[in-house]
């Protein structure tokens, strides 16, 4: 998959803020298993996005594990 350069910068800043320490806390869209991490989720709504094992819609997404996971 061709990243365009906003893509790229996306995807260098995740990069960046994993590998200074920060954790990445992953939340159900449909049953809540961990309310914890909902809330969390819930509170940083802005900086949220959506992992899917399909391909996103328009835009496009980014395709992070290839033909498995996209981040939309």
């Amino acid at each position: 998959m061709a990243l365009s350069n906003r893509d790229r910068s996306q995807s260098q800043g995740a990069r960046r803020r994993l590998d200074a320490g920060e954790r990445v806390v992953i939340a159900s869209t449909d049953f809540i298993r961990i309310r914890e991490y909902q809330s969390q989720v819930e509170g940083h709504a802005d900086d949220a996005v959506v992992i899917q094992s399909s391909a996103c819609g328009s835009p496009g997404g980014i395709e992070v594990v290839s033909g498995a996971y996209w981040v939309c």
